[in-house]
């Protein structure tokens, strides 16, 4: 079949197969309404690729009497008889799933898949085109001519199929939804790097009235530092809370400050702001949504305090949190204000960043500042959910908690961090508010906290 050309130059609005659709399923095509789901006439060009495929791949004749073709036609019957399905696949780096050791000289078999909250997480590592294929129908080999690079660490796909009496723009939208908050989740809950690089949506049959659209995501073509995870069937428990929470919010006002901060860490994240500048500046503004509160005063002092006073662990003390958060605030200032640093004062900064010291490269440096920021602000997000349910809880409008005063007291700062950590390992997310584990370089020094593989989370 052409690559170009539209469905109605196959069969119109007046085919014998349109009108034979229309006929028997007067409910499903109601052609005169404003809010019909769906047209008898996009079917005739569906059925004629599908049946293409089927006969070449088959080997058989190009004939209706052809079995692969007949099955092609009951699967056009089974598809208009049936509620409509969309799926939406994205291709997430740094994302593995649990699965047996492959000895050395084995080939890995690979598809080992668990399922989150509609979800299904299906392990490709690089060779993401045939399982594709699999819930897509034609997309595989699109993929594979956009030679998507997302070398080193492991590769998964995940897919979210909706199935809905609605247009094909509602389900889509639904089922991308699903991933954005599946991956939101998992970012929060073990600080992955986890970066989606490719975008597929369509219709998971054979018989496709629409064809698979597929688009590239702005990702950097290799990564220097990262931090794999690997997802478990006893993930997903906790991941359902987050989850589940993240849907919750809504519009409501007193989870805009953590919908702002959340959104900052995902840009980040998803190489919307690919930039030094603009990294800084984005974290810095999670920060402030997530910590600050509605008082424009001393903002950068009450940053760093905040932080340090309730995200301070055993492993993560406050004297660390509260220079790396005043160096991000720094920084942030002097390019916001339009300041000028100097190369050596700008190195210097980033050197004293947590982390830093794993290498020598100035470039690795940079990246590892902004790793540990993005956890910092991560972890303030998580502590912003659960001091909402405290004793004492952060509130926001007109009753809200004087929490720098509140946070004077020792006790007070104790009772805060020992609710975050209840909270979370009561959602079965106990090491969530934990440090993430030291990021993975590509070249430098190895870190003791991960490997190829990644960790579990």
């Amino acid at each position: 079949m052409a690559r170009d050309y539209f469905g109605h130059a196959v069969e119109g609005s007046g085919g014998a197969l349109a009108e034979a659709l229309e006929a028997a399923l007067p409910g499903r095509f109601e052609t005169q309404s404003a809010h019909s789901i769906d047209y008898p006439w996009n079917y005739a060009s569906a059925l004629l690729e599908a049946a293409v495929a089927a006969a070449t791949l088959a080997g058989e004749p190009y004939e209706v009497a052809s079995p692969s073709v007949q099955t092609t036609i009951d699967e056009l019957i089974e598809k208009v008889q049936a509620i409509p399905r969309s799926t939406v696949l994205r291709l997430v780096a740094d994302v593995d799933v649990e699965h047996s050791p492959v000895s050395k000289g084995y080939h890995d078999p690979l598809g080992e898949t668990i399922e989150v909250a509609g979800v299904r997480v299906i392990r490709v590592e690089n060779e993401p085109e045939q399982f594709i294929e699999r819930e897509l129908p034609s997309a595989g080999y699109e993929v594979e001519r956009s030679r998507v690079v997302v070398y080193p660490g492991p590769v998964s796909l995940l897919a979210a199929t909706v199935e809905l009496m609605a247009d094909y723009e509602t389900r889509v939208n639904e089922a991308r939804r699903l991933v954005d908050h599946l991956i939101a989740a998992i970012r929060l809950a073990t600080g992955s790097t986890a970066r989606a690089v490719i975008d597929i949506e369509g219709d998971p049959d054979r018989v496709q009235r629409i064809r698979p659209s597929i688009t590239p995501l702005p990702s950097s073509w290799f990564r220097f530092v990262y931090r794999p995870v690997t997802l478990a069937k006893t993930d997903v428990p906790g991941l359902l809370h987050l989850v589940s929470l993240i849907g919750s919010w809504g519009e409501q006002g007193d989870w805009m400050p953590v919908r702002i901060a959340m959104g900052r860490l995902n840009r980040s994240l998803d190489g919307q702001t690919p930039g030094i500048v603009d990294q800084v500046i984005d974290l810095a503004i999670g920060m402030e949504a997530a910590l600050a509160g509605t008082d424009r005063t001393d903002i950068g002092l009450r940053l760093r305090t905040r932080a340090a006073d309730i995200l301070a662990t055993d492993a993560d003390p406050p004297e660390a949190i509260y220079r790396d958060v005043k160096t991000l605030y720094d920084l942030r200032s002097t390019f916001v204000h339009g300041g000028s640093l100097a190369a050596k004062k700008a190195d210097k900064a980033i050197k004293s960043v947590t982390g830093t010291a794993e290498t020598s490269s100035p470039a690795e440096q940079y990246l590892l500042a902004l790793d540990r920021w993005r956890d910092v602000l991560r972890r303030a997000i998580l502590a912003r959910i659960a001091l909402t349910t405290a004793a004492v809880p952060w509130t926001e409008g007109e009753s809200r908690l004087d929490v720098d005063a509140f946070l004077l007291r020792e006790n007070n700062r104790d009772a805060w961090r020992e609710h975050i950590r209840a909270f979370w390992a009561a959602r079965s997310l106990p090491d969530a508010q934990n440090r993430a584990p030291a990021a993975s370089l590509t070249f430098g020094a190895a870190s003791d906290a991960s490997t190829d593989a990644g960790r579990t989370a």
